[in-house]
């Protein structure tokens, strides 16, 4: 019986089917700095929208929004 792909193949597909098992397992599962809240977000957008707006004028405004 003549075989279909060499020896040496098939350990080569082993090899990579091994490698990629410990790879996928190794990796973290969330890189990266977490995410932004959302509500954080949306201070940072009103600081940034009203430039001439001091602490205390973001503050009340936050206040009138319930923040």
């Amino acid at each position: 019986m003549r075989l279909l792909v060499r020896p040496d193949t098939v350990l080569r597909w082993h090899r990579d089917v091994i490698a990629r098992r410990h790879a996928s397992r190794s990796r973290p599962k969330r890189g990266g700095r977490p995410r932004t809240v959302h509500s954080i977000r949306a201070l940072v957008l009103l600081a940034r929208e009203n430039p001439s707006w001091g602490y205390r004028r973001l503050h009340g405004e936050l206040l009138v929004l319930g923040v």
